[in-house]
């Protein structure tokens, strides 16, 4: 009789057969995580304060699912390990990018505050004389 081992990676179920020490044959080894995660906070360059109703999205276009608007948070998940960045746009800011940070499977990894500055539009050229 053959084992099941069963894993769940990220988003995705992976059934295996004849694995675990039991007898089966197999070599009992459980890999291990294969994604990160992200999180920060979205926050106005000329006060601090949190921005609301924004949108994060790491330099693999993958796009936050978890957002507070009351306090500017951000978490995304099943992020690839390697070096990303986080780009935050919002209504009315000039969509900013984080420092570039190492995501590490298995772990969060802060991108800490990321500063969106005012879009203020241009004035009107005057006409020519």
């Amino acid at each position: 009789m053959k084992a099941v081992c069963v894993l769940i990676l990220g988003a995705q179920l992976v059934t295996m057969t004849g694995c675990g020490g039991g007898g089966g044959g197999g070599s009992g080894v459980v890999a291990g995580p294969t994604v990160g995660t992200v999180t920060g906070r979205a926050r106005s360059a000329a006060n601090g304060q949190p921005i609301p109703n924004f949108t994060a999205t790491t330099d693999t276009n993958q796009m936050t699912v978890v957002v507070n608007s009351t306090t500017g948070t951000f978490m995304i998940s099943d992020v690839l390990p390697g070096t990303r960045a986080v780009t935050i746009s919002a209504q009315a800011f000039v969509t900013a990018t984080s420092a570039p940070r190492n995501v590490t499977a298995g772990a969060a990894t802060d991108f800490g505050d990321v500063n969106l500055s005012r879009n203020v539009p241009m004035p009107p050229e005057p006409p020519a004389l």
